[in-house]
């Protein structure tokens, strides 16, 4: 994918199923387009898992989205749909289920041995992640299909938009697009 300098990204969403990647994907453009970067899961849990109030949520973004330059990471539908159309492009990581299976058991591996501080105290562990109803495991698997479903959606929604809709297959593809930027 070539990217058109002639209209620069300001204001960018990244979406994808959990696990995907987002969050790394969106720090790396961050650092790259010198963009402050708004991770949604950091905003919507509150210590000891607890969740934020869809209100309150979406006041917060609502502050960030009045910048003239923001990248914000997550799916929250509740609070996000209403702002796709106020950004210059959509990065949707549409991977298969087996690459976001394999990285989040990965990443949740690591977190729970390393005991990685998440947001506000909350830290992954491997009782919660693999033994639980709450399981990050469960939710990637019952998300994996509607995230796919959803970026289809979008991407037909926001055609002749003028808002650039990227949907990359491979995590390669996105690498090859950083890339491209620096």
């Amino acid at each position: 994918m070539s990217i058109d300098r002639s209209a620069p990204l300001c204001r960018i969403i990244v979406r994808g199923t959990c696990g995907a990647g987002k969050t790394v994907f969106s720090r790396a453009l961050s650092e790259l387009l010198c963009i402050e970067c708004t991770e949604l899961d950091a905003l919507h849990h509150l210590p000891d898992w607890r969740e934020r109030p869809t209100e309150e949520l979406m006041h917060m973004l609502n502050e960030v989205i009045v910048a003239e330059k923001w990248i914000i990471d997550g799916n929250y539908s509740a609070v996000m749909d209403e702002h796709v159309r106020k950004a210059d492009a959509i990065v949707w990581l549409d991977y298969s289920f087996v690459t976001v299976l394999f990285r989040l058991v990965c990443r949740t591996i690591r977190r729970s041995i390393t005991k990685e501080e998440l947001w506000h105290g909350n830290r992954e562990t491997f009782r919660k992640s693999f033994f639980s109803r709450d399981s990050i495991f469960v939710w990637m698997v019952t998300t994996h299909g509607r995230r796919k479903r959803q970026c289809r959606e979008m991407q037909a929604e926001l055609a002749g938009t003028g808002i650039e809709f990227l949907r990359f297959s491979r995590p390669r593809q996105a690498e090859d697009w950083l890339a491209q930027l620096k």
